[in-house]
């Protein structure tokens, strides 16, 4: 298991009682080794080979939403 971080923001606004549109970004990190290997899969029948290989990783997430709210506003 590799550990990382997160860094992001977003905003959500509301034009009537009912809706709101928000968007978010996000920005992930996961810190690692870089490392590869082979793995063997001794079937009776249909022996297997898989090669992995893994490294760093870091992307982006952009989120956009629109949210209905039900019942509307109290008196």
């Amino acid at each position: 298991m590799d550990t990382g971080w997160t860094a992001g923001g977003g905003a959500e606004f509301a034009w009537s009682p009912n809706w709101t549109v928000k968007a978010e970004y996000l920005f992930v990190r996961f810190d690692g080794e870089e490392y590869s290997g082979t793995a063997h899969y001794y079937a009776p029948r249909d022996p297997q080979v898989y090669r992995f290989s893994a490294s760093p990783a870091e992307f982006n997430i952009v989120r956009v939403g629109l949210n209905y709210k039900f019942g509307g506003r109290y008196p």
